[in-house]
C-alpha cells in the first residue's frame, strides 16, 4: 500500500510559490493531496520515496502547487477562478479577461471533469505542470536507452 504525504505546506504554497487562487487551509490540504497523489502516480510512485531522502524538495512542492491550482480551477464545488460575475443570462461565471474600450469580456469556463474530453484536458495541464517542475530530479524518468 503506498501512502501519500502533501508535498507542500499552505505556508509554501502562499509564502514561496506565491499562491493566491487557494485562500481556504482546508481546502489547500484536501487538493494537494489529490496533487500528490497525482504527482505520485506520474512518478511511478517514485516521489514518495524520493521524499524520504529529499524531505524539504523544492521541485515537488512546486509541482504539488501547480497541480493543486489546477484541480482547484477546474472543481466548481471550491470555487475556483478568478473575480466572478453574472453574465447576461443571470449565471455566475469566473472573468478570463476583459477590455476597458468598447467594453468586451470573456468568461472561462472550467473543463467538466465528468466527460472524457474534460478528463483529458485537465490531464494534460496536470501533466505540463508537473514535468515544468520536475523534469530536473529523474522522476519522470521512464527507462530506455538512447542510440545515437
Amino acid at each position: 500500500m503506498h501512502h501519500n504525504r502533501l508535498y507542500a505546506s499552505y505556508p509554501f504554497y502562499r509564502d514561496v510559490y506565491k499562491g493566491v487562487e487557494i485562500d481556504d487551509v482546508t481546502v489547500f490540504e484536501r487538493l494537494c493531496l489529490r496533487a500528490s497523489e497525482r504527482i505520485n502516480i506520474l512518478t511511478i510512485w517514485r516521489a514518495n520515496s524520493f521524499l524520504l531522502e529529499h524531505p524539504e524538495s523544492y521541485e515537488l512542492a512546486m509541482a504539488a502547487c501547480a497541480v493543486a491550482e489546477i484541480l482547484y480551477k477546474n472543481e466548481p464545488s471550491a470555487g475556483g477562478g478568478g473575480a466572478d460575475w453574472q453574465d447576461s443570462n443571470g449565471e455566475m461565471r469566473t472573468i478570463e479577461s476583459e477590455q476597458v474600450d468598447r467594453l468586451r469580456v470573456s468568461y472561462a469556463t472550467p473543463y467538466d471533469m465528468s466527460t472524457p474530453a474534460g478528463q483529458v484536458m485537465i490531464r494534460e495541464q496536470i501533466e505540463q505542470a508537473a514535468l515544468t517542475h520536475l523534469w530536473s530530479t529523474g522522476l519522470l524518468y521512464r527507462g530506455g536507452v538512447v542510440k545515437c
